[in-house]
């Protein structure tokens, strides 16, 4: 394709010329003349026609070209034209004002509507990439590639588009959406509490982890104390719901009825519940002592003493005479993360990370069952501490929606490929199609190439 820049006609072309050009000319000519802007739109339109590829995709790539001339190169038999045209009428209507009645509008919505339905994916996934967070796509285009039969295709709409409406998304969500679809529509930057009871009635565990992890999406408190009912089977779950933001303070409460030591402690740091909510949680901490589902040492800073009071289920009936045993429970339990690692708790992930490292307990064993509990920070973190790289390094890998730099750095935590391949669909979000799948116990990439991969990750 000739550049737009190249224009190899630097003259004036009078009307006769550039007829003659496009039936005389050669190739190289015509070529150059479908970059054109300062000919007649009709001399354009009649090159709808010509026999080479490269001139009706010049003529695809031209703004010049009109776009009744558009909705003739949008059923062109070569794919690359209608994959350029697709890339440049997307990004025209864009800067178009909606008109119904401006036939330049119609005839661009026209083009766009011919190749949403394009039988090529890439057309199709082109459009769905441009027009994704346009405000003004015309809602026609946007539905039908919303309901597209491939996520490659659907996910970007679905995803971001303001054009659809919760009513829109609604209906494909009643409709037997394809794999994936779900998982798009929470990631959306602001989910509604109706399109979150809708995600939660579909029983898509998946969905509802990415639900759940979404900081935008409004969750009804009803809906959050069902799925919490439901949360003790589903150990994905407990992270983003014990992060979500603003959590009722019997939601807090559930939660520290079930959910695993180490996110007891994220509980506990939240700075949104107040002291009666937090006083109720050490209690039901004790208890779990009691219990014996709580190790003892972890829970009170590896005080071995305190440990064996609490480790009596009737402590937290008992009383003192002396009244200090409210002291006592206050520095025990000290909000501030100084307190605790003077006590020597770990506060963060990355510290139960290195703490299990130091005590021979961090392997793949122990981030298998992380991942399987839904403990998404302390997966990184582990692969952070594991392959001896900056946190940010490897959350920046997660976040990148890149399958390679996520298959990079478990490789350099020395991590299986089965384990890594996890790691992509149930952390990185990656869908099927774009996951690196292990091949046997093998990494689908050689070392060379991850290693590649990890230096270019850091810099």
């Amino acid at each position: 394709m000739v550049d737009a820049s190249d224009n190899r006609a630097t003259g004036a072309l009078s009307y006769e010329d550039a007829r003659d050009l496009v039936y005389k000319g050669n190739e190289m000519e015509r070529q150059s003349l479908a970059m054109r802007t300062d000919i007649r739109p009709e001399i354009l339109y009649y090159l709808t026609e010509d026999r080479s590829a490269k001139v009706r995709q010049n003529l695809a790539f031209n703004e010049a070209t009109p776009r009744l001339a558009d909705v003739v190169l949008a059923s062109d038999k070569v794919e690359d034209v209608r994959v350029t045209l697709a890339e440049k009428v997307s990004r025209l209507i864009s800067h178009m004002e909606p008109d119904e009645q401006d036939k330049v509008y119609q005839a661009t919505v026209e083009t766009l509507e011919i190749l949403a339905r394009d039988q090529v994916v890439r057309v199709r996934q082109i459009m769905s990439e441009t027009l994704k967070d346009v405000v003004n796509a015309p809602p026609s285009v946007i539905n039908q590639l919303a309901r597209d039969a491939e996520i490659i295709v659907a996910e970007p709409v679905l995803s971001y588009s303001p054009v659809l409406s919760d009513d829109d998304i609604l209906d494909i969500i009643s409709s037997n959406p394809i794999d994936g679809a779900l998982n798009a529509i929470t990631q959306r930057p602001a989910v509604s509490e109706s399109l979150s009871d809708a995600i939660v009635q579909g029983n898509d565990k998946d969905a509802i982890t990415l639900l759940l992890g979404n900081p935008s999406a409004q969750i009804r408190e009803e809906t959050l104390d069902a799925l919490i009912e439901k949360a003790p089977a589903v150990e994905k779950w407990h992270a983003p719901l014990v992060k979500r933001p603003k959590l009722p303070f019997r939601a807090a409460l559930s939660l520290a009825r079930f959910v695993a030591e180490n996110l007891m402690a994220t509980l506990q740091q939240r700075d949104d519940l107040p002291p009666e909510t937090l006083s109720d949680i050490k209690d039901i901490v004790a208890r779990r002592i009691g219990e014996g589902s709580f190790d003892p040492e972890w829970a009170l800073g590896n005080d071995s003493n305190k440990a064996e009071e609490l480790a009596d289920p009737d402590w937290v009936d008992k009383e003192e005479d002396d009244g200090s045993r409210e002291e006592e429970e206050d520095d025990l339990w000290a909000g501030e993360d100084e307190a605790k690692k003077k006590k020597g708790r770990p506060v963060t992930p990355l510290e139960i990370a290195e703490d299990m490292k130091e005590n021979g307990k961090l392997n793949e064993k122990a981030m298998s069952e992380a991942l399987e509990r839904g403990d998404v920070d302390l997966v990184i973190a582990g692969i952070a501490v594991m392959a001896e790289l900056e946190m940010s390094l490897v959350e920046g890998a997660i976040d990148s929606g890149s399958a390679k730099s996520v298959v990079a750095v478990c490789w350099k935590a020395k991590l299986t490929a089965a384990l890594a391949t996890e790691v992509q669909r149930e952390i990185a979000s990656l869908s099927d199609d774009n996951i690196l799948a292990a091949k046997g116990a093998k990494y689908a990439l050689p070392d060379d190439e991850m290693s590649a991969e990890i230096s270019a990750l850091q810099g």
